[in-house]
């Protein structure tokens, strides 16, 4: 398994934003904020180099998410009371693959933050974690695309993660543990891949790719897809 410290990640960050800023992106319709583990303000400032734990982690995401305050109003004034709120993180692959890459998945830390992030600051209802990713759901029969871990079929819901200092367990038992502290909320996950949106026939409802203003659409060969069911209805 391939993997990349952060000094790495953030050079190529700035690299990246650098490239955006010679192509002339709009400032008042994108805005990236990257906080790096040393920036002063956070509690505990870290040397780049540190593994850190959740805490800091954590401070490091609400620190980010704050940063979009001044231009677009804070996250928690737009969750409306009772919403519906879909955190969608990247678990792409999962580890068991050959050919799996830390880079495939969302640090679960960052993933924890934002989640904890939503249910302390709105008054979100329901707080959904929601991933497809190119693996069979446990249960499903279907033999190829299986993950195995210690010889058990995982998934996204129940793969249990070492990769990331100061996280260990399954994106179950983060869902059960944010239930138990915030009993006035409901929090589950759905896998995208098994919830297409249907006509009233049960048949998949293809949509056009849509394109940007700049004329960018389908990056494949394919320009339909179907959107799954929560990204379409949940509330934000």
């Amino acid at each position: 398994m391939k993997t990349i410290d952060r000094r790495e990640f953030l050079a190529a960050s700035a690299q990246g934003l650098a490239a955006l800023s010679l192509r002339g992106a709009p400032p008042d319709k994108a805005r990236i904020g990257l906080v790096a583990s040393s920036n002063s303000k956070l509690a505990k400032p870290s040397s780049i180099e540190d593994p850190l734990d959740y805490p800091r982690v954590r401070d490091m995401v609400w620190k980010a998410i704050e940063y979009g305050r001044p231009r677009a109003g804070s996250l928690e004034a737009k969750i409306k009371p009772g919403s519906w709120v879909v955190v969608k993180p990247n678990i792409g692959s999962l580890p068991p693959r050959q050919t799996f890459l830390i880079g495939d998945t969302t640090d679960m830390r960052v993933a924890k933050a934002v989640l904890e992030y939503v249910a302390t600051k709105s008054r979100a209802g329901r707080i959904t974690v929601a991933e497809g990713g190119t693996y069979r759901r446990v249960g499903d029969p279907t033999p190829d695309n299986v993950m195995l871990q210690n010889g058990v079929h995982v998934d996204a819901l129940t793969y249990s993660w070492d990769q990331f200092p100061g996280f260990k367990g399954t994106l179950g038992d983060m869902l059960k543990d944010a239930g138990a502290s915030f009993p006035g909320k409901k929090f589950d996950y759905i896998d995208l891949a098994y919830d297409p949106v249907r006509d009233q026939a049960g048949q998949f409802r293809w949509m056009d790719v849509p394109r940007s203003s700049n004329g960018v659409g389908a990056f494949g060969e394919k320009k339909v897809y179907v959107p799954p069911t929560p990204l379409s209805t949940a509330t934000f």
